[in-house]
């Protein structure tokens, strides 16, 4: 049976809608058959090896996966920085994906109210009816 998983609209799909600093993820690679073996996982910005992740893969027979941290194993900045997710496999597959990844601002609004970090303007409650 198949997993679902959150998709945040899309989060981390361009450089308006970033994962940000400090928030974890799982990163999957859906292999095509069980001989298909993983060679190296990385990370790439502006072209550079950022990071190495080979280490952190979990590798099964239908998957290979890669828990990271966003700020950690994904650099990030303001404005969003663009990271190139690359994973190689036997035989010579080379798979790719961009992940946006902005630093955290001074002062933000959560999906469950503002976070207070200004003190001269009130926490907002949700109020569920």
């Amino acid at each position: 049976m198949r997993e679902r998983s959150a998709k945040l609209h899309h989060g981390g799909s361009d450089r308006d809608n970033p994962i940000l600093a400090e928030q974890r993820l799982t990163i999957v690679l859906n292999k095509q058959d069980a001989d298909q073996a993983l060679k190296k996982v990385w990370v790439s910005v502006a072209g550079a090896v950022f990071f190495d992740l080979t280490s952190l893969a979990v590798e099964t027979d239908t998957t290979v996966t890669v828990d990271v941290i966003a700020g950690t194993h994904l650099q990030s900045g303001f404005p969003a920085i663009e990271n190139t997710i690359h994973f190689t496999t036997t035989p010579h597959v080379h798979s790719k994906q961009a992940v946006w990844v902005a630093s955290q601002p001074e002062a933000m609004i959560t999906l469950d109210g503002y976070n207070a970090n200004d003190p001269s303007q009130p926490l907002i409650y949700p109020i569920y009816v």
